[in-house]
């Protein structure tokens, strides 16, 4: 029987931390305790992008919102207000600051995993947001708001059985990731190591530089011998094949800049032509393995490639749109341009825009020196890191799938309208 309780019922605490005397400039790079902040937190999990670090007096400060494992940690304040997830074991020894409140659910009473389910889902994530814009001129949920928070109550038995599923699928999305991860680092190893480092096998299978292979001066300094200085354009092209009238679609598949970050699509947005209105940034066609990289304020790191674009794929005019011309792999072009010394340096040309917003041109990155390897070291280099990206790729399509059984799945359990089999295992 399903029953409704108002969640400062059922758990043993509510509560936001705050921020270390000195703000940012207090924080460490790595230290004893993590300090986690809303910008770490997106719905189902944690990023460590950003983490800050504080020190054992500083977090002694903030002992009453010391975190354990299974805590729910929701945004309550800001863009991202309402990002909910659940704290792992990993995440530990932290404290959080204002802009994040830890919910500790009662033994036996409510289930961590069962709650972030109903926290996480549409009807909530959509009534969390209307009820943080009351108010305020900044979206904002307060502790009594969240105190106040109907949550319908099944028995703690089929909490655990929901709560499983979630965790389940969590966990699968999660070693997708960490693989994914452990692939990019991987291919950014290989290359630093083959065009920084030189060390590429020779002939012999011997590390090039250090087993005396001969080096020359160039435009961007001392480089093997026989290797070559060109520039991106000499190998790419720019904004190939833009949305037409003459194409006549009736729909669209679109994404857009904000929508990918470091080569992961959160969205792509279905837009029916004939019912609704295409926007006007939604021109650039892309085909397999194009390259988008966003030309706003680079260091956000809005690009990614797209190993294979759904029907009528399109992208923002707010992407420069890379295209090999069959000489250098686009997925080599990619770890060129996504060095973080590169981003960098695109940044810094931003800054110096007199655009709205600090950006970059397509020129900017066509006109960008690189190195052109002989043959048989370009080929040996793009077979291996072609096959991480494909890795990759299927990856984040199996994600997305999950994610999708997600969050169809787990609104119909939690409104009863699927019922938990009886067999189901319960951890």
């Amino acid at each position: 029987m399903k029953s409704n309780e108002r969640l400062k019922n059922i758990t043993s605490k509510i509560g936001s931390g705050s921020t270390p005397r000195g703000g940012k400039s207090s924080y460490l790079e790595s230290g004893p305790y993590k300090l986690i902040r809303s910008q770490n937190i997106y719905n189902h999990h944690y990023t460590t992008e950003g983490l800050a670090y504080i020190t054992e007096e500083q977090a002694e400060k903030l002992k009453n919102v010391s975190l354990k494992e299974d805590d729910i940690l929701i945004n309550i304040t800001g863009d991202s207000v309402a990002r909910t997830t659940i704290v792992k074991n990993e995440m530990l020894p932290a404290r959080v600051n204002q802009h994040v409140s830890i919910i500790r659910c009662k033994e036996n009473s409510l289930n961590p995993y069962y709650l972030l389910a109903f926290l996480t889902s549409k009807d909530t994530q959509n009534y969390l947001l209307s009820l943080a814009q009351t108010g305020g001129t900044r979206a904002a949920l307060t502790k009594g708001m969240l105190e106040q928070l109907v949550i319908p109550l099944v028995s703690y038995e089929v909490q655990k059985k929901i709560g499983n599923v979630l965790k389940m699928l969590n966990e699968k999305i999660n070693v997708n990731d960490s693989i994914t991860i452990s692939l990019e680092n991987l291919s950014r190893t290989l290359f630093k190591h083959w065009f920084i480092d030189f060390e590429f096998p020779n002939e012999q299978g011997q590390p090039y530089k250090s087993s005396g292979g001969e080096i020359v001066e160039s435009d961007l300094g001392e480089i093997p011998r026989g290797w070559k200085v060109i520039t991106i354009e000499d190998v790419c092209d720019a904004n190939k094949g833009s949305l037409s009238k003459k194409d006549n679609w009736s729909y669209i598949n679109y994404l857009d800049t904000s929508n990918i970050t470091k080569n992961s699509i959160e969205n792509i947005q279905f837009i029916d032509a004939v019912k609704d209105k295409i926007p006007s940034r939604a021109k650039r066609k892309v085909q397999a393995n194009d390259i988008v990289y966003s030309t706003v304020r680079p260091n956000q790191q809005h690009y990614g490639i797209i190993k294979e674009p759904i029907e009528n794929m399109v992208v923002s005019t707010g992407f420069i749109v890379l295209r090999s011309k069959g000489t250098y792999s686009n997925d080599l072009i990619y770890l060129w341009l996504t060095q973080k010394e590169v981003i960098n340096n695109l940044q810094a040309i931003a800054e110096q825009s007199t655009s709205a917003y600090p950006s970059i041109k397509a020129d900017d990155i066509l006109s960008m020196k690189i190195l052109l390897p002989p043959k048989r070291e370009i080929e040996m280099l793009t077979k291996i890191i072609e096959f991480h990206n494909k890795l990759i790729w299927n990856n984040q399509q199996e994600n997305k799938r999950l994610s999708e059984i997600r969050d169809t799945l787990l609104p119909k359990l939690l409104s009863g309208e699927i019922e938990m089999p009886n067999e189901l295992v319960v951890k």
